[in-house]
């Protein structure tokens, strides 16, 4: 079953649902997602944690799977966290 537009994704596979979150103190500046981007969504300079613009993001998750490991600075949000995201980029 298909969650509401309202509601959330619980599984995290649902693309119409989710939204991808770089966390600045998990994020190492690497530059992988930056590199691997299609939409140049992502912007950052050495030793700066990088940001996801929303509203260029197409959530194909690139990002989240070329992050490394070590760090896994990505975060795939959905729900209330994704409206609070989306809230801020709009800001």
């Amino acid at each position: 079953e298909r969650p509401s537009k309202e509601e959330a994704c619980p599984a995290l596979h649902c693309k119409a649902f989710l939204a991808y979150y770089i966390d600045a103190e998990k994020c190492k500046a690497c530059g992988m997602c930056l590199k691997e981007c299609p939409e140049k969504a992502i912007s950052g300079e050495k030793r700066v944690a990088h940001v996801i613009d929303q509203a260029k993001c197409t959530t194909c998750g690139l990002c989240f799977t070329v992050c490394p490991d070590k760090f896994k600075a990505v975060m795939r949000v959905t729900g209330q966290q994704k409206r609070e995201l989306l809230k801020g980029a709009k800001r």
